[in-house]
């Protein structure tokens, strides 16, 4: 059996000793799998993900990393292996694209040079191709839009030649275009490139579209983890949020969620 690339055992963590955000949370996830996160606002799932970043180090339990626990990796390791990107850049208007893009090349640099060599300029515009930013590599990000902007963070992300690929969010604030341009792009790249890809979002019809696997939270613990046709339900839906919910099916099968009034 293959090993998990990420495995969660039993994790609790609170905020100012109070408020838990993670709930004895225990889940696997496999190499090459495309799983988004869903559930309400409060139910934990950025810390889930915080968690497998190692930007959180929770209170009780373990998370490893192809079974290494996750602080006992260095930092530097680690980030040759997970890449992440984040909900927003702050920042970064003044940097052109490619300087955003070989940023991701820092943990593949030798410590104290911090310089960009021929092969990491090289990565840099292969990767600006890969996401269709390769014309705007010279524009700097407070230039671009929204859309422009998330595809720079994911190539950013992809230079580090990663395992596995840690999203928190990505298309908030986009148009309905821009949504299907970066989830499109995470699914070519899970599929033709066995990336991993893990992705907290809030857009379930987004993730029911794109993600084989969904990972439902609320109040800090799963209470449904499957494929999307298989939990997608109406009651646990509308458990979830708290407003009645109708779940039918598009053309193409997927689950399709509405809200009722």
């Amino acid at each position: 059996m293959t090993e998990p690339v990420f495995q969660v055992e039993a994790v609790t963590h609170s905020f100012d000793g109070v408020a838990r955000a993670l709930d004895g949370v225990s889940l696997s996830v496999m190499r090459g799998e495309f799983i988004g996160i869903i559930g309400p606002n409060g139910a934990g799932k950025s810390t889930l993900l915080n968690v497998l970043t190692g930007w959180i180090v929770p209170e009780a339990g373990a998370v490893r990393f192809r079974g290494t626990a996750i602080g006992a990796i260095p930092r530097r390791a680690y980030a040759r292996e997970v890449a992440v990107v984040p909900q927003r850049e702050e920042g970064a208007g003044a940097f052109t694209a490619e300087e955003v893009v070989l940023m991701g090349r820092y943990a593949h640099q030798p410590p104290l040079v911090g310089f960009d060599d021929a092969e990491d300029r090289a990565i840099a515009r292969g990767v600006l191709a890969l996401t269709g930013m390769a014309a705007m590599a010279q524009r700097r990000m407070a230039t671009l839009s929204g859309g422009e902007r998330q595809r720079v963070l994911v190539a950013r992300a992809l230079a580090q030649c990663p395992e596995a690929l840690l999203l928190d969010e990505p298309t908030a604030s986009l148009d309905l275009g821009h949504q299907r341009d970066v989830f499109g792009l995470l699914e070519r790249l899970n599929q033709a490139h066995g990336l991993t890809v893990v992705a907290v979002t809030h857009d379930i019809n987004l993730a029911a579209l794109y993600c084989r696997r969904l990972i439902v939270m609320k109040e800090g613990r799963v209470v449904a983890d499957g494929a999307p046709e298989a939990i997608l339900r109406e009651d646990l839906l509308t458990s979830l949020y708290g407003v009645p919910i109708d779940v039918s099916r598009d053309p193409q099968g997927h689950p399709r969620v509405g809200m009722l009034k």
